[in-house]
């Protein structure tokens, strides 16, 4: 999966946006990222996954904020461990490939 990254002007994050915007079915991503180990709190449109020394906040369109994170590698590398989980779950995997793109 390829992502593109941006830096807010204030604060301490970055954000990191997929390639192709997807609708995720958070519940089941979060389901996936908790047996994985991950620490997840839900609040229905958005998902925080606490990770050592990052939160990353995961929306529906697949976009990730990053907090507090200073550099653009570390953004990807959290981007690409939490995707990494997502896709490794085949009805996850199977989902991202038929919803494609939404925009």
């Amino acid at each position: 999966m390829d992502f593109l990254t941006a830096r807010p002007c204030t604060g301490n994050s970055y954000v990191v946006y997929p390639s192709r915007l997807y609708e995720l079915p958070l519940a089941e991503c979060g389901r996936v990222l908790k047996k994985n180990g991950c620490n997840v709190r839900e609040s229905g449109f958005m998902i925080d996954v606490e990770l050592p020394g990052h939160t990353c906040t995961l929306y529906r369109t697949g976009r990730l904020l990053v907090n507090p994170c200073g550099d653009e590698e570390t953004a990807l590398q959290q981007a690409k461990r939490i995707f990494g989980l997502i896709e490794k779950n085949p009805r996850l995997s199977l989902l991202l490939k038929k919803r494609g793109a939404l925009l």
